[in-house]
């Protein structure tokens, strides 16, 4: 395990200042979208590195954000990441409720990808918990 995460980070180098620099660009031109979006891909990539509670900051603002901007797939695509680090963290009741609300912004929106995803994550949940 530890090495994949290492393998994974080596991969991610740099892609925190570049990501940083996005979610400026995205700010000054007021992008909700593209600032839900940029945080959301940054929190990921803070979960990959192992930096949890700041990564949980920057996708609670980009499902926040997905939110007041209408994008029911970023906010259920940012809803999976959390719960993932909820998860890691041991909040997996929380994590679970979380997967079941990305499950149905992304029925709504009529994106089966991110309810697949959402479904497996809902699925690892509940394993997770003994459910």
């Amino acid at each position: 395990m530890a090495v994949d995460r290492v393998a994974r980070a080596r991969r991610l180098d740099g892609w925190v200042p570049l990501l940083e620099t996005a979610l400026e660009a995205a700010r000054a031109d007021a992008d909700q979208h593209g600032e839900s979006r940029v945080l959301n891909v940054l929190g990921w990539i803070l979960f990959e590195e192992g930096r949890i509670p700041e990564a949980l900051t920057h996708l609670r603002a980009a499902c926040a954000l997905a939110s007041r901007a209408g994008d029911a797939v970023a906010e259920a695509n940012a809803l999976v990441v959390v719960a993932m680090a909820q998860a890691a963290l041991g909040s997996l009741d929380e994590a679970a409720q979380g997967c079941e609300r990305a499950v149905e912004l992304a029925r709504q929106a009529g994106d089966r990808t991110i309810e697949k995803l959402a479904m497996q994550h809902l699925a690892r949940r509940w394993a997770d918990a003994g459910k």
